[in-house]
């Protein structure tokens, strides 16, 4: 049997710990997620939705045939095609009483109004923009992920962060994203062989980001290295991620506060398990390069 080389136990102590201490840097990291989270959201909800469907008018209209008579009566007025997808008709109805609706629909009117203006472009400026945007925030976004990977490693260390390190490294965005992508065309293709072997490779491939983040390796070495320090401890990592399942699902019954200690209790605790099993003495290093 393969020798033990991490404790579940210990490394969510040792997370709890590392939050109880850090918990003032851990609350204005929150904070800015938070914001930026936010100022994401805001853009996308008034970039307005580009399809409208019969499952999303059956939120008003439970009943099958007045859904899909509304259905149809959007599609007479021009504000939706055959498909359901958004035309720019819909743009002019900036008002309750410019919606052209049957006789039907007429006592629904504002009801009908506030679920179209959730499919309205609102933002003061070209599209073209909107989409410039999106892409600055979806960079952006990328850039934290792995800031917030190399904070949860400084954090398992005892070492305290900065805010700034969300955005200051940026030399590691590239094998971060090609990383994350060879790992979830991986597990997918295990998850259409069955499930099994999909559960099997998310645990043996997992380790990769700190990896890339910690050591500096490419995405493809990344991804062999977390094979072989995760050899002999899979089943124990199964286990480990079972516990942090139950610490969050207990975190979620104590509503938002529960959840946040208890997410950040299990990605302290991840960044421990990997530190533990990358410093085992009888694994062999392997290159830096990818």
């Amino acid at each position: 049997m393969a020798e033990q080389k991490f404790y579940g136990g210990l490394a969510i102590a040792h997370g709890w710990n590392m939050v109880r201490k850090y918990w003032l840097i851990i609350l204005l990291l929150g904070v800015v997620y938070a914001l930026f989270e936010g100022a994401s959201g805001t853009l996308t909800n008034l970039s307005g939705k580009p399809q409208i469907s019969l499952l999303e008018i059956g939120k008003l209209y439970r009943d099958p045939g007045q859904r899909d008579r509304l259905f149809q009566a959007l599609r007479d007025s021009g504000y939706i095609d055959e498909n359901g997808r958004v035309q720019p008709k819909l743009q002019d109805a900036v008002a309750p009483r410019s919606l052209e609706l049957s006789l039907e629909f007429q006592a629904d009117r504002f009801e009908i109004y506030e679920f179209l203006n959730q499919y309205r472009y609102r933002l003061p400026f070209p599209r073209a923009v909107y989409y410039l945007l999106a892409f600055l925030f979806w960079a952006a976004g990328l850039l934290m992920s792995v800031g917030f990977t190399k904070v949860h490693l400084m954090l398992m260390r005892d070492q305290e962060p900065e805010v700034s390190e969300l955005f200051t490294n940026g030399n590691l965005v590239v094998p971060y994203l090609l990383g994350s992508l060879c790992y979830g065309l991986a597990v997918l293709g295990g998850f259409i062989l069955l499930i099994v072997p999909g559960i099997i490779l998310s645990i043996m491939l997992g380790l990769y980001a700190y990896l890339i983040v910690d050591k500096g390796l490419g995405p493809l070495a990344a991804l062999r290295r977390s094979r072989v320090i995760t050899r002999g401890q899979r089943w124990r990592l199964a286990n480990f991620w079972g516990m942090l399942l139950l610490l969050n699902l207990a975190g979620l019954l104590c509503l938002l506060v529960g959840a946040i200690v208890t997410g950040w209790i299990s990605v302290i605790a991840s960044a421990y398990v990997y530190e533990k099993l990358e410093n085992a003495p009888d694994v062999q290093p392997q290159a830096l390069a990818a």
